[in-house]
């Protein structure tokens, strides 16, 4: 039986939250270091919102960097979206 020091490969960095009714589990920080964004930017929901309208394999400026939409990248700006409007309620 392998020993694990710290934390768990099950929960190494993962944040779970109950969205909906289910239990939704994501990694905490992955849109900020997909983006590349610093902590200082804030990602608000009508910034999320005006990427998310970009198709998945279109390129778009972000901060003076041209990103590819992938569907991973696509989920986790709903996600964050969604957690936003959690969070008003």
């Amino acid at each position: 039986m392998p020993k694990h020091y710290g934390r768990t490969r099950e929960n190494k960095g993962m944040t779970t939250v109950e969205l909906g009714g289910k239990k939704v589990t994501f990694k905490e920080g992955s849109l900020r270091q997909m983006l590349r964004a610093p902590k200082s930017v804030k990602l608000d929901a009508p910034l999320l919102r005006k990427l998310n309208k970009a198709e998945i394999g279109e390129t778009y400026m972000f901060r003076g960097r041209e990103i590819k939409m992938t569907p991973l990248m696509k989920k986790r700006i709903t996600l964050g979206i969604n957690l936003q409007k959690r969070k008003k309620n």
